[in-house]
């Protein structure tokens, strides 16, 4: 797999990788199997990356409070989205600015309609891994 991606969706990488260190922690306050699975596979790539983020995100080297946020983020977002679809069971979600989120695969009631959107090569990306 060929990897290329731009600063500002490279931000994304910061998320999936906070995802998948917390729910690898010994009392995770977010499960991501799929964060976990993902960051697996791109180790692979990045590990060869000059790039000095992808190699921090690699080495797994990311600030505890960082982690603990970007988890406890998206928690609350699974939990907004699982309040929505208890009233509106057939509801709709977008998740704009979505990098290489799972929260579908979190929250999916087998009824909710899930729109993924992000820029063209996040979305390719995702493409790869979903």
């Amino acid at each position: 797999m060929e990897y290329r991606i731009a600063d500002v969706p490279a931000t994304a990488l910061v998320t999936l990788y906070c995802h998948a260190l917390e729910s690898q922690s010994e009392d995770p306050v977010l499960d991501d199997p799929k964060a976990v699975e993902i960051t697996t596979e791109l180790n692979r790539i990045l590990s060869q990356s000059k790039n000095h983020l992808d190699r921090m995100l690699v080495s797994g080297k990311i600030d505890r409070n960082l982690v603990i946020h970007i988890a406890l983020r998206a928690r609350h977002y699974d939990e907004y989205a699982g309040e929505f679809l208890a009233r509106h069971p057939g509801g709709v979600i977008v998740n704009i600015g979505c990098g290489l989120d799972s929260r579908f695969l979190r929250i999916d009631n087998g009824s909710v309609i899930f729109y993924d959107l992000d820029l063209p090569e996040m979305i390719d990306l995702k493409k790869r891994f979903f």
